[in-house]
């Protein structure tokens, strides 16, 4: 890869989340801390924490409005948190007096990071991340992720890594990406989102693209999904750049081409075509779309020359992602799903997976449904369009509302129901949807509790404040409470029928014990 020089002092670093504190802790490391300024609209308890620890780096923190974090003097080096839009007005007014402007993780490749891989799409980026860590890593011991995930750090804060790690890439850290930097890059899928901040599908794929190739410089290996336009366009044109391609999907032309693929709540098998002949797998990843996931593992480790013996062994051996179709087990004759899916295309595979679990027994789906706030509107109606055609039971409630009112957010959620679909229930206390959706769930039934996966704070603002509020930690109480509530009324119907209740009942009435379940969060 070429190197790429750290830009030239003062930096201005927007935004004081972890993507800005690491790039500022990044650059106090290797330069003169008084070259760097970070600024932040937000002025909660939080960014103020954050911004004592910088100071005592000698970075200069400012918080508050634009005018009052601007620098003396343009240009400068802008370097932007994936939180931060592209035209803010830090971005806008350090290009027009031809100053640089980067990405957070683009800094990270100019301090010395050298990602072996890195993954970015619409959806699954975290899945396929994860399982080309555990793939391209030792036995038990995987490679570190990092980036724009919720499993690892920014990539600033893991330039001094010892393994190469394996980077998440929003389309958001891209924006301003000089150019490839891995040895892999994948791309997942390309469905409708984040058109808040890019406008068009074009702008979006084209942010997605800076990862493989910008003019002539291109990655030198990619693998592309090619069930959509823009996957099979980018894969002809890293060809004809020379790079190494290796194709995947549903479609006849995909190289790693996926033929088969069932499951049941904890395990699935899959039948690939690949150019090294027919493969089967067992994994522990239910649902087609992780089914895909896995055929893009299957090709990366291949072009990276790994023994298809070890990656397998890696693929058989991994489990899902906390927070991604994570079972949640308390001995209930039902399914209890938690799962981050928060777009149209992702929930959809969600539900689809539930329903071929469902089917198995005869069972219902139900689904506790929500979107964030002040952010990206416009997928709500698809996201209520997609729940109702394929939910049989639909509870709206809050998710991370930061601070826009939950009236509207479910406003635009019901905006496009499906005509003839069951009417949803509404009930903006999140835990009393939780409990909802259990209580009415019947042996055989699938319930999933959807669009926040294993954050364990429900966000009330953009500076990360918020309550405790973990939707696995609340499904476990609520079971134990239904739990509770069916020992006791096993006591009454005993007493109705004249007939002793059994001394394990008596006891764990008498001392309002929760009876023994087997707890355990998958």
């Amino acid at each position: 890869m070429i190197h790429r020089p750290l830009p030239p002092p003062p930096y201005l670093i927007v935004g004081c989340g972890r993507a800005g504190t690491s790039a500022a802790e990044a650059l106090a490391a290797v330069t003169d801390s008084s070259q760097i300024r970070i600024w932040d609209d937000h002025d909660g308890p939080e960014t103020r924490r954050v911004a004592g620890s910088l100071e005592k780096l000698g970075v200069t923190v400012v918080l508050g409005t634009w005018e009052e974090g601007r620098p003396e003097s343009f240009p400068c080096t802008v370097i932007k948190s994936p939180g931060v839009p592209a035209d803010t007005p830090p971005v806008r007014e350090a290009l027009a007096a031809g100053g640089v402007v980067i990405d957070e993780l683009e800094l990270a490749i100019r301090l010395g990071a050298s990602p072996l891989a890195a993954v970015t799409g619409t959806d699954g980026k975290s899945t396929v991340s994860s399982l080309l860590a555990h793939a391209l890593g030792h036995p038990g011991s995987p490679l570190p992720v990092a980036g724009n995930t919720e499993f690892g750090p920014p990539l600033s804060a893991a330039v001094a890594s010892p393994e190469p790690p394996i980077v998440e890439c929003s389309s958001y850290q891209l924006e301003f990406c000089a150019g490839p930097f891995s040895e892999l890059a994948v791309l997942t899928n390309l469905t409708p989102e984040h058109l808040h901040r890019h406008g068009t599908m074009e702008a979006y794929g084209e942010a997605k693209r800076r990862l493989f190739t910008i003019e002539n410089e291109r990655v030198p290996r990619a693998v592309i999904n090619v069930d959509s336009e823009f996957g099979h366009r980018l894969a002809a044109d890293l060809r004809e750049l020379g790079a190494e391609v290796a194709t995947v999907g549903r479609a006849n032309t995909a190289e790693y081409r996926l033929v088969r693929a069932t499951w049941n709540a904890t395990h699935a098998r899959l039948g690939l075509i690949t150019p090294l002949g027919p493969l089967e797998l067992r994994t522990r990843l239910p649902g087609a779309h992780n089914a895909e996931n896995v055929a893009s593992v299957v090709a990366g480790c291949d072009l990276l020359g790994v023994p298809r013996a070890k990656t397998l062994r890696a693929l058989m051996a991994a489990g899902g992602l906390p927070g991604r179709w994570e079972r949640v087990d308390c001995g209930q004759r039902y399914e209890v799903i938690v799962d981050f899916a928060h777009t149209p295309a992702g929930l959809r595979h969600v539900l689809h997976t539930a329903r071929r679990v469902a089917a198995r027994s005869g069972g219902r789906v139900s689904l506790m449904l929500c979107a964030g706030g002040h952010n990206n509107p416009a997928k709500r109606a698809p996201l209520g369009r997609v729940a109702s055609s394929l939910a049989d039971l639909v509870v709206l409630t809050e998710g991370n509302g930061r601070g826009e009112p939950v009236e509207t957010v479910m406003a635009g959620l019901l905006a496009d129901w499906c005509p003839g679909a069951a009417a949803p229930e509404i009930e903006p206390d999140r835990r009393l949807a939780i409990r909802r959706v259990l209580s009415t769930a019947r042996p055989g039934d699938v319930a999933i509790l959807m669009g926040r996966g294993a954050m364990r704070t429900l966000l009330s603002n953009h500076s990360g404040g918020g309550v405790p509020f973990d939707d696995r930690a609340v499904a476990v109480e609520e079971l134990h409470r239904l739990a509770r509530r069916s020992v006791r009324r096993a006591e009454v119907a005993l007493e109705d029928q004249a007939v002793p209740a059994s001394a394990e009942i008596v006891r764990l009435l008498a001392h309002d014990e929760e009876p023994e379940l087997g707890v355990e969060a998958h």
